[in-house]
């Protein structure tokens, strides 16, 4: 089944009870090679550094989300000049962000236990 609302350009294509759906002129590629999906533990007050290849001029997703309560902030970093370009340092627990790369290339995303009394299990993720 086929159904396409033509003020927004949606499809939405139902195969076998699963939903897709694709929104035209929406730019998103993220990380190379696919998303990304990974569990890690982080101490308290711990850093964790990943290194990650996001497409040039394509919008990139990053987030983490956290099974517990401790503080978790996000920051993407661009190695070539140690620029912070995408930041979350809420006080949520969990932290999100969304940047586009001019190219091509590697960026550090350093995952930070803010929390100084409580370790973390999360779930960090990429588009």
């Amino acid at each position: 089944m086929l159904k396409i609302k033509p003020l927004m350009a949606v499809a939405t294509l139902l195969l076998g009870g699963a939903a897709i759906t694709a929104l035209p002129g929406t730019s998103e590629a993220g990380r190379v090679g696919g998303p990304m999906v990974r569990e890690v533990f982080i101490g308290k007050g711990q850093y964790e550094v990943f290194m990650v290849r996001f497409e040039g001029g394509k919008m990139a997703k990053v987030g983490v989300q956290n099974a517990g309560s401790a503080d978790l902030d996000i920051r993407i970093i661009d190695p070539a000049t140690l620029k912070v370009v995408a930041q979350d340092l809420s006080t949520d627990t969990d932290a999100h962000v969304k940047f586009v790369p001019p190219v091509t290339k590697d960026y550090l995303v350093l995952v930070h236990n803010y929390s100084t009394n409580k370790s973390a299990k999360y779930v960090l993720f990429t588009n």
